[in-house]
């Protein structure tokens, strides 16, 4: 599968684009437009191996013989991603990386990265046409650092045949946590499914209810207005409704351990490959958005390209060019269809290249249709992922058990986190990127329980 599994650990001041730190000021006339004359850019280029398909490699061609002036020199990394961001702390990056969203306030605090404002202001790109949320992931107070390079979300999977069976509509899945409830209890009591809903990650609710991961610089779990939502989920596990092994060696929605699966990108391409290739005939699946409190929300993950500080001017001028080339709609087609992310901008779901694609997946399609017909939202301030892990980890406990007597401890240690990521970003990545590339735990990295 092409498709690199996912999960949410996998989700200030700035430079200006002109300059060569954070108190660099140049004009932005002098920083962005490229001399097409001058000798050719060679541009590096640093990404995890964990995204980019080898044929993207033939997309960084295409863009080599046919934009003058600028030639991408990849290098790919065999490090987790947040090696590439530790890179940039240390002053070690290349001037145009792929980082993930939730490392992008910790490069910006440190001055590692410089702000693209100059360069669209130079250009005068509109920056019109992009996902609203996807653009803005690539914004820290409001100014943006980063250009989206993949969009990934969560969404509702469910088996229709079982919710006939059970008594249910097919075509008016969940929208609420409350409907949730009501429909977990009906597969179960009608529809014989002991554990119907597989979450492995049901600290996305709070992102299908709006409110993010973080307020205020601290876990969502200390804002009173988050109390409801952890209650829904307790509730799901006090009537034990939620399957315990939702990334057991098999999708629990294809092997009938469960009916309904909150899923990702990579959930969505199995599953509909799988149906595509005539496997579990007469099965239907359908696809809506994450169930939130008052409704359902879409979260919006991924990465997001970025410009070093360090890079000199030619360098940033090139890396502008870049992006503004990828960001096209015909190449963003491309790349949903190498890697089975969403595109960043909606007019390229219209392209030839990626209708003829999901024309053959139909569930790719019918979950993008799912993922723009609900609010979409971000995971609130940009926030290290170290920060996420605690928190999930008591909300899987609690909702299995039925039970909080974790969130409070995991909410303390989530904020200790946050703090400590604040004050040595760097140190705590680097250690991170040791021990998750040999396998090892990331707790000696983090403030203890």
């Amino acid at each position: 599968m092409r498709f690199r599994v996912l999960t949410l650990a996998t989700l200030m001041v700035g430079a200006g684009c002109a300059g060569d730190g954070p108190t660099s000021e140049v004009s932005a006339a002098a920083a962005c437009p490229l001399d097409d004359a001058a000798p050719t850019v060679e541009l590096r280029l640093r990404h995890s191996t964990g995204w980019f398909a080898p044929q993207v490699d033939d997309l960084f061609t295409r863009f080599d013989d046919t934009q003058a002036g600028v030639r991408i020199v990849p290098e790919p990394v065999e490090l987790p991603e947040i090696g590439v961001a530790a890179d940039l702390l240390e002053g070690t990056g290349a001037p145009l990386s792929l980082v993930s969203r939730e490392n992008l306030a910790s490069l910006v605090r440190a001055g590692a990265v410089t702000s693209l404002e100059p360069c669209i202001e130079a250009s005068g790109d509109e920056m019109s046409g992009f996902l609203p949320a996807a653009l803005a992931a690539g914004q820290v107070d409001g100014r943006q650092y980063g250009l989206p390079a993949n969009v990934h979300t969560w969404v509702m999977l469910y088996d229709r045949g079982a919710f006939a069976r059970a008594g249910l509509d097919p075509d008016d899945p969940p929208a609420t946590l409350a409907e949730l409830l009501d429909a977990g209890r009906a597969l179960r009591d009608r529809g014989g499914v002991a554990h119907p809903i597989a979450w492995p990650q049901p600290v996305l609710a709070y992102l299908a209810s709006g409110l993010g991961l973080v307020h205020d610089r601290l876990p969502i779990t200390s804002d009173e207005r988050a109390e409801p939502v952890t209650a829904a989920i307790e509730a799901l596990g006090a009537e034990g409704l939620l399957l315990d092994d939702g990334e057991g060696p098999m999708l629990p929605l294809g092997d009938g351990r469960a009916t309904i699966l909150m899923g990702h990108n990579g959930h969505v391409w199995s599953l509909g490959k799988a149906l595509a290739d005539g496997q579990s005939p007469g099965t239907e699946l359908g696809v809506a958005p994450v169930p939130g409190l008052a409704g359902p929300g879409s979260p919006v993950l991924g990465q997001v390209w970025v410009v070093a500080s360090s890079a000199s001017p030619a360098e940033r001028a090139a890396a502008w060019r870049f992006l503004q080339w990828i960001e096209e709609p015909a190449q963003q087609a491309e790349l949903a269809v190498l890697s089975d992310y969403w595109p960043s901008r909606p007019a390229a779901v219209e392209e030839p290249a990626l209708r003829e694609y999901w024309a053959g997946i139909p569930l790719f399609r019918a979950a993008w249709d799912a993922f723009v017909s609900a609010p979409v939202v971000l995971a609130g301030d940009a926030v290290e992922e170290p920060a996420h892990w605690p928190l999930n980890e008591a909300l899987v406990a609690s909702a299995r058990t039925g039970r909080a007597d974790g969130i409070d401890a995991a909410t303390e240690r989530s904020a200790r986190i946050l703090a400590t990521l604040e004050e040595r970003p760097a140190e705590i990545l680097r250690c991170l990127v040791a021990a998750l590339h040999d396998g090892g735990q990331a707790d000696p990295c983090l403030p203890s329980g």
